[in-house]
């Protein structure tokens, strides 16, 4: 941007950490080579047992811009977004990720599509990936042109979105919010536990638009491996399931058909990840986590009444993995035979 950066809104950008210090390191000296001066960076420490709070303390003095936190007790991912969007005082509110890569553009890039989409209450940025071997690697952004008409998104058709697709069409640490859009939303609530960014974007939905800007401004790792142990394969399907029948009754109040529809491909979507995440489990011979699959009321207390299952689905489901599990020798067979082929 030509424009100084002393005319342009401050940004404040919040980062929750736990245990991520290589990967942390490379993700705040991204954001340290900013070409957007005016923001702050708050970084909070959930307890980490590394030398992460050590590198944060040595790295505060010397970055005026980075402030440092520590929780007295673990209060997980989302409790720990919550506290920084508390605390975050900028014109807007950037939630990043302790582990991806930002452009050197990335903030200016995002306050600018704000600044011009003045409807908007938050945008979101396009990215590419690291693969295994951290080489960058593009993507495209079809889902996303799909979605996003000309780039802005009026906000009940984001609310049609997040009840009626399959996965969210947004990067949540590629964000980028209006602090004033925020306060109106109601602000970050970890309620919604593994759906608390979608709780946002639909409370957000509510009060404003969205625009997407498709540069890929920032690199996104793949998810740590003690991350996906914590979301959990069954409990991830159904805490996503039950938030869309919760954004698919706010979209009822605008449009009931459109809310029928949408439940109705909930419901289909559901079982197709039911299913594959069945025959996944019973290739890798995962017996104990197929059980875990049948209790789905192990959930944990979310806002809503609403049940992941029905009774007669709960029999399906029952019909569909105990005799997975009692086969998975079958299973661990098969995948063997299949790896040894694509060799």
């Amino acid at each position: 941007m030509n424009r100084s950066a002393t005319l342009l809104p401050s940004v404040t950008v919040i980062i929750p950490t736990y245990n991520r210090r290589s990967h942390l390191q490379l993700t705040l000296e991204s954001l340290r080579a900013q070409d957007y001066a005016n923001f702050e960076v708050l970084v909070c420490d959930d307890c980490s047992t590394d030398e992460t709070q050590q590198y944060l303390s040595d790295l505060q003095q010397e970055w005026p811009q980075l402030k440092v936190f520590r929780n007295e007790k673990n209060l997980n991912f989302n409790g720990t977004l919550q506290r920084l969007f508390s605390m975050a005082i900028g014109d807007f509110v950037g939630m990043q990720h302790d582990h991806d890569v930002y452009k050197p553009n990335f903030l200016s890039r995002m306050v600018e599509v704000l600044l011009a989409n003045p409807r908007a209450g938050f945008v979101c940025a396009g990215y590419d990936e690291f693969n295994e071997q951290d080489q960058i690697v593009p993507r495209s952004f079809d889902l996303e042109t799909r979605i996003f008409e000309g780039g802005n998104l009026a906000g009940i058709k984001l609310l049609k979105v997040l009840a009626s697709e399959r996965h969210t069409p947004i990067a949540a640490m590629g964000t980028l919010f209006r602090r004033d859009a925020l306060v109106r939303a109601g602000g970050y609530s970890s309620d919604w536990y593994l759906a608390s960014d979608e709780d946002l974007y639909c409370r957000m939905a509510q009060v404003a638009d969205v625009v997407f800007c498709p540069e890929p401004l920032f690199i996104m790792r793949s998810r740590p491996a003690e991350r996906q142990k914590i979301l959990g394969s069954w409990k991830n399907i159904y805490t996503l399931f039950l938030f869309r029948l919760s954004a698919a009754t706010q979209l009822g109040k605008h449009d009931s058909w459109a809310r029928f529809r949408a439940v109705c491909r909930q419901i289909i979507f559901k079982w197709r990840l039911l299913t594959r995440e069945s025959l996944s489990l019973w290739l890798r011979g995962e017996k104990s986590q197929l059980r875990e699959g049948l209790k789905p009321d192990l959930l944990p207390q979310l806002p809503t009444t609403q049940k992941p299952m029905l009774a007669i689905e709960r029999l399906f489901l029952h019909l569909l993995i105990r005799p997975l599990m009692a086969t998975t020798a079958i299973g661990l067979l098969l995948n063997h035979f299949r790896k040894a082929n694509r060799r």
